[in-house]
């Protein structure tokens, strides 16, 4: 590779690698991943060495929960006898054993920002795949034939019904401009996590969205088009120069 070819090579290489681009960092706190929260818990995010050199642009807290299942009985109910049809009914009830899961909710709050994310509803029914059964004999007589037994069917049918909350749900927000000056400055950003009810913790991450500072000083940087520029003159001049040397 000729002189010419290498200088232009090693400026565009340059020009490149001035144009600095951003990055996007996902750091956790210092709370304990898939832990059981309740009540009221601090936490803190430390990322004092992520901003070292660095334009904070944006941040956002993401949380994510996890309903633990802790239903609760509360109580059954028969919902009554339901007759077949036919002129010698059997009948049938429902025996219902009923669950219920109360709705957990989680509350992020830093500085003067919060959110508040809340278990989805539900509601389905279970059954036993079991049932009992009895009969029962009845004597009647008619006026136009002598008397006889009749005999009918009970079943009982069980089910279980759960209702309530449950599943996953978040809480995120970004912070606000007073909340970027603070944690820039300080490179912690505490916050505090208030849960009614129960549930695990599955995230607990900040998204930093940076750019590289820019360099104190009047140090300026060659645009990418004005070296391209030079690159070819000096291209142009070894070619001129080389046939020269063959006239």
């Amino acid at each position: 590779m000729g002189t010419a070819k290498r200088i232009l090579l090693a400026l565009i290489l340059t020009g490149l690698s001035s144009q600095a681009e951003g990055a996007v960092i996902t750091v956790q706190s210092n709370l304990t991943t898939n832990s059981l929260m309740s009540g009221s818990t601090g936490g803190l995010f430390d990322v004092d060495s992520y901003l070292s050199g660095q334009t904070l642009l944006g941040a956002t807290l993401n949380f994510l929960f996890q309903d633990d299942g802790d239903l609760t009985y509360s109580g059954s109910s028969f919902n009554g006898w339901y007759a077949y049809s036919g002129s010698d009914p059997n009948y049938y009830g429902y025996q219902n054993y009923n669950y219920y899961d109360a709705s957990e909710a989680a509350t992020l709050a830093t500085g003067s920002q919060g959110s508040t994310g809340t278990s989805a509803p539900y509601s389905y029914s279970s059954y036993a795949g079991s049932s009992t059964s009895y009969y029962t004999w009845e004597y009647g007589c008619s006026w136009w034939g002598g008397c006889s037994y009749d005999t009918d069917y009970y079943t009982t049918f069980y089910y279980y019904n759960y209702s309530g909350y449950t599943g996953t749900f978040g809480v995120s927000f970004s912070l606000n401009a007073a909340g970027l000056a603070t944690l820039a400055s300080t490179g912690e950003l505490p916050f505090t996590l208030s849960m009614n009810g129960d549930a695990y913790l599955r995230q607990h991450n900040l998204t930093l969205n940076l750019e590289p500072a820019p360099a104190l000083g009047p140090v300026a940087s060659p645009e990418p088009g004005s070296m391209l520029l030079l690159a070819t003159g000096l291209v142009a001049a070894g070619v001129r120069r080389r046939r020269q040397r063959r006239t």
